[in-house]
């Protein structure tokens, strides 16, 4: 299978180097839940020569077959466009699905990614293209958040919308949209999230409450 080489090098990594850890009810990306389950997701990113670089897994917890590292990403972002109230970035991904058949363990994404500062407000637009099979975008993201004190103590809010141009179904549309909300104390993140589903055609929500803690060592 591919990657599996990848895949004993990054589990040797992140036992190593692991610099943030997060802990998540369920693994969902655009609105599909790809693990109902409790997940364990290590990350490792550096910057190297202006270049973020970074190494992503999700080990599903409850898989009882034991081939609980479900995914893999490498991933790389540059910053094309920086200024104090906006920015631009590219990002490439491979990301590597070791429990999937030959034809199907991979994937390969680039993304082109803009932020703005409005006030108190972080606007965030995102295009991504799957070019392991085509380099047409297939999926388009809409973000923003802010942050507010309460009783001593920060929060963080902001809103998802997901365009999908191309979904696995074949329809086109908005497909969902997500609500949370964190609080940060230190080097700890506890997270709420709330998946709505606006378009069962386009994307089928299975999962809609997520609570997640983020570790950053």
């Amino acid at each position: 299978m591919k990657g599996i080489f990848f895949t004993v090098l990054i589990i040797l990594t992140h036992q190593l180097m692991a610099e943030s850890i997060n802990f998540s009810s369920a693994y969902v990306d655009r609105g599909e839940t790809l693990n109902n389950g409790l997940v364990i997701q290590p990350n490792i990113e550096k910057n190297m020569h202006g270049i973020d670089i970074g190494v992503w897994g999700n080990i599903d917890i409850q898989n009882k077959n034991k081939e609980r590292l479900s995914e893999i990403e490498l991933y790389m972002n540059k910053d094309i466009l920086l200024k104090s109230t906006h920015s631009v970035s590219l990002g490439y991904a491979e990301i590597l699905l070791p429990n999937e058949s030959d034809a199907e363990d991979r994937e390969s994404e680039l993304s082109l990614t803009a932020t703005k500062q409005v006030s108190n407000y972080h606007l965030t637009v995102s295009v991504f293209s799957d070019i392991y099979m085509t380099f047409k975008p297939n999926y388009y993201e809409g973000k923003i958040n802010s942050n507010f004190q309460a009783v001593g103590l920060d929060f963080e809010y902001g809103a998802t919308l997901g365009y999908f141009a191309l979904s696995e179904s074949g329809s086109s549309g908005f497909g969902y949209s997500s609500y949370s909300i964190s609080y940060n104390c230190n080097s700890s993140t506890t997270s709420i999230q709330i998946i709505n589903e606006i378009d069962n055609k386009v994307c089928n929500v299975e999962t809609e409450f997520i609570i997640s803690m983020n570790y950053d060592f």
